[in-house]
């Protein structure tokens, strides 16, 4: 289900970017499109994480989530394969613990920027790519697990879903506007674009975004 998700995810960015690119739409009037969905993340966390510790089981608020959103997934009728990772997940939260799994998943964050920001050789950039998914499955999932081991039983869903405004919310927003912005800083006259730039500014934020966490982040379950 999530591999399906993230590949109609995946597929949209990419091509919903580089059209609007096409278009004539500046780095801030894209990211206001794609802050859309930021827009809903702020809305429909409280809600559903009320109703799922209330009144429904989570099962059934996702099932009816999904099927909601059914008439605009079904052109996703291929599937992606990311069991190594889940596999990769579970060894890492085993013998490293909760802190440093989710700490290696943004430092693969930083280092995919960083290789982007280089912009060569070819066959490493293309190879980096892959280092998204290992990246999202440890940050994301590893802190949906740290969620729920610091939130008390009965408000866990409520917990998820204000983790969710938080990150896919407020967070998201302020991702979208400050890439809009970086991105239309670094377009010169003619309306080239300085890539080397554009990346390395997320790889510095997300290098600053590790030591934070490294500081602050205190293991719900401490790895013995």
């Amino acid at each position: 289900m999530y591999a399906l998700q993230f590949m109609v995810f995946g597929a949209q960015t990419i091509l919903l970017g580089g059209h609007m690119d096409a278009l004539g739409f500046s780095g801030a009037q894209i990211s206001y499109v794609f802050a859309t969905g930021a827009l809903a993340a702020l809305v429909s966390p409280v809600l559903a994480g009320v109703l799922a510790d209330r009144f429904f089981a989570t099962q059934i608020i996702v099932g009816c989530c999904y099927l909601a959103c059914a008439p605009l997934l079904v052109a996703a009728w291929a599937q992606s394969a990311f069991g190594p990772l889940w596999l990769a997940l579970a060894a890492s939260l085993r013998r490293l613990g909760m802190r440093r799994t989710i700490a290696l998943g943004i430092l693969a964050h930083a280092v995919r920027f960083g290789i982007l920001a280089l912009g060569e050789p070819a066959f490493l950039v293309i190879a980096s790519q892959g280092l998204h998914g290992f990246s999202f499955t440890f940050i994301s999932i590893g802190t949906v697990i740290a969620v729920e081991g610091f939130a008390p039983p009965d408000l866990r869903a409520s917990a998820q879903g204000f983790f969710i405004f938080v990150n896919g919310g407020i967070g998201a927003l302020a991702g979208h506007w400050f890439a809009g912005a970086v991105y239309d800083a670094f377009t010169a006259a003619g309306g080239a674009h300085d890539w080397t730039w554009i990346f390395l500014v997320p790889a510095l934020v997300t290098g600053a975004a590790l030591v934070a966490f490294l500081a602050l982040f205190r293991d719900p379950h401490p790895h013995a």
